[in-house]
C-alpha cells in the first residue's frame, strides 16, 4: 500500500523500520475488531464465525489463548516434512505436464494448502474438497469483502470445519470451536500469503525467456533482443526466498487501531493506522542498497512476518513450503515465460495473477 492508498481509506501511514517494529510490539495499537459472531453463525460455521474465533483478529487474552492453540497445532508439524511434501507434490504435477504450467493457478496456492491440510489431519479423500473450499474462503477472509464472496466463503468454511472438526468421543463446546476455527484459519493464511511468496520469488529468481514456440520461430533475433536471465546459480533457494520476503513481500503491511494516545508516533486514541512492511523492509538505515535484490544478504531483519505478540507463528512452515515448491521448479529445469507480470487487485497482498513456466 502506498501513502496515497493509506490516506484514501483514512489510515495514518507508519513507515520506517524502527517505527513499524515499535508499533507492532506496542499494545496500544490493537488489531481492528471484526465483531462478534451470531448464534446462527456459530451453528452454521460461517465466515463471521471464523473471523470471530481466529487468533488473527483477536487481542488480549483471547489472542494469547488462540495463538497458543495455533502454536501447539503447528508444533506437531515438522517444517522439513512440509517442505519435502511440497517438493514431491510439485514435482509430480510438473512431471505430468510438458506444456507451460501456470504456477499461480496450479501450484502456489494448491500445493501449500494440500500439504498443510494433510499435516493437520485431513484424509487423502478429503484433500481435493478441502483445497477447493480454502480457495473459496481466502478472498473473503478479511473484513469488507463483497457479499457474494462472503456467501461463497460461508459454504467453504462449513465444509472445511466439517473435515477438520474433532471426531466422535472428543470434547465438544467452545474450546473445540476455537480449535477448529483456528485450523481453518491456518489453512486460509497458508493460501494467499504463501502463494505470493512463491510467485514473487519466481518472478525475481527464475530464469526467464520467450515461449519455446516463439523462440524457435525467431531464434536468432530473439536471443539477441531478449537474452535469458542468468538466474542465481549456486545460491540456495532459501536465500532467494528470504530476500524476496524483504524486497517484495507478499504481505505489504497490516492495520491497527490505537486504544490510547501514542505520542511517540503522533497518534491520538482511535486512530486507524497502516504499518507499512514494504517500506520498512527498504529502510536504508537498516538495509544497505535497499532497492537491490541481493540474496547474499541471507537472513535479514525484515518485518514481513510481523513482530511482537502478533508475529506469524507459522513462519518456518511457510518458508519450508515455499522452498519446496521452488526447489521442484528449479530441479525440473523450468524457466519463466518472459511476459509482463500482472498482479491481483488487493489492498495489502502482492500476488502475481498468473505466472507461466515451461521446460527449457
Amino acid at each position: 500500500m502506498t501513502s496515497t492508498q493509506a490516506a484514501a481509506i483514512g489510515d495514518t501511514l507508519v513507515t520506517g523500520h524502527a517505527a513499524v517494529r515499535a508499533a507492532l510490539a506496542d499494545p496500544r495499537l490493537a488489531v481492528p475488531p471484526v465483531g462478534p459472531a451470531t448464534a446462527a453463525d456459530r451453528e452454521h460455521r460461517t465466515t463471521a464465525w471464523l473471523r470471530a474465533e481466529a487468533a488473527r483478529f483477536a487481542d488480549g487474552e483471547p489472542h494469547t489463548r488462540r495463538r497458543a492453540l495455533v502454536a501447539n497445532c503447528l508444533a506437531g508439524v515438522a517444517p522439513d516434512a512440509l517442505g519435502a511434501a511440497a517438493r514431491t507434490t510439485t514435482a509430480a504435477i510438473l512431471g505430468r505436464r510438458a506444456e507451460p504450467v501456470d504456477v499461480m493457478a496450479e501450484l502456489a496456492r494448491r500445493v501449500p494448502v494440500r500439504v498443510v491440510g494433510a499435516a493437520l489431519g485431513a484424509g487423502e479423500s478429503d484433500l481435493d474438497s478441502l483445497v477447493a473450499a480454502i480457495l473459496s474462503i481466502a478472498p473473503a477472509y478479511q473484513p469488507g469483502a463483497p457479499d457474494h464472496a462472503v456467501r461463497r466463503a460461508d459454504e467453504g468454511v462449513a465444509r472445511v470445519a466439517a473435515i477438520l472438526r474433532p471426531g466422535p468421543g472428543t470434547r465438544n463446546g467452545t474450546g473445540d470451536d476455537e480449535r477448529t476455527a483456528n485450523l481453518v484459519a491456518i489453512l486460509v493464511q497458508t493460501c494467499d500469503a504463501t502463494a505470493g511468496l512463491i510467485g514473487n520469488t519466481a518472478v525475481a529468481a527464475l530464469p526467464a525467456g520467450p515461449r519455446v514456440a516463439d523462440a524457435k520461430s525467431t531464434e536468432g533475433a530473439k536471443s539477441a533482443e531478449r537474452p535469458e536471465h542468468p538466474g542465481y546459480p549456486g545460491i540456495p533457494v532459501a536465500a532467494l526466498v528470504h530476500e524476496t520476503l524483504r524486497l517484495d513481500p507478499p504481505v505489504r503491511g497490516t492495520r491497527r487501531r490505537t486504544t490510547a494516545p501514542v505520542p511517540e508516533l503522533g497518534l491520538p486514541e482511535g486512530a486507524s493506522v497502516f504499518l507499512d512492511f514494504a517500506g520498512a523492509n527498504r529502510d536504508p538505515d537498516v538495509f544497505p542498497d535497499p532497492d537491490t535484490f541481493d540474496p547474499a544478504r541471507g537472513h535479514t531483519a525484515h518485518l514481513t512476518f510481523g513482530h511482537g505478540l502478533h508475529a506469524c507463528p507459522g513462519r518456518d512452515h511457510a518458508l519450508a513450503i515455499a522452498c519446496g515448491v521452488l526447489e521442484a521448479l528449479s530441479a525440473d529445469g523450468r524457466r519463466r515465460v518472459d511476459t509482463p507480470v500482472a498482479y491481483e487487485a488487493h489492498p495489502v497482498l502482492r500476488i502475481p495473477a498468473s505466472l507461466f513456466v515451461e521446460p527449457r
